[in-house]
């Protein structure tokens, strides 16, 4: 995965490392005041993948639950905009009912 980071730093991310010491590297595009692009990239191995999968692949069959997380996501940006763990932590309650319920 290191071999990513030079790749990705080339079109514009910034690496912030793996911020919880799990081996999930974080990228973000823009800068502090726009950010337009989120990237995690971890392996296959790591306990997240299966939940990063299920997450989108639930997303791509219900489009009613994809604009859910969407109008939340627009919701949660305009009333946390100066506070991203807050924002963060209030998405995440929305993902881990979706993964709750879609979990095999």
């Amino acid at each position: 995965m290191d071999a990513c980071v030079p790749l990705l730093q080339s079109v514009g991310y910034t690496s912030f490392g793996d911020r919880e010491g799990w081996g999930e590297y974080f990228f973000a595009k823009g800068n502090d005041d726009a950010r337009t692009h989120y990237l995690h990239l971890l392996p296959i191995s790591h306990p997240k993948w299966a939940d990063y999968l299920l997450f989108r692949d639930v997303l791509r069959r219900r489009p009613d639950l994809r604009g859910e997380y969407g109008q939340i996501k627009t919701a949660l940006a305009e009333a946390h905009a100066e506070n991203r763990a807050e924002y963060t932590a209030q998405k995440g309650i929305f993902v881990q009912r979706v993964l709750a319920e879609f979990a095999c």
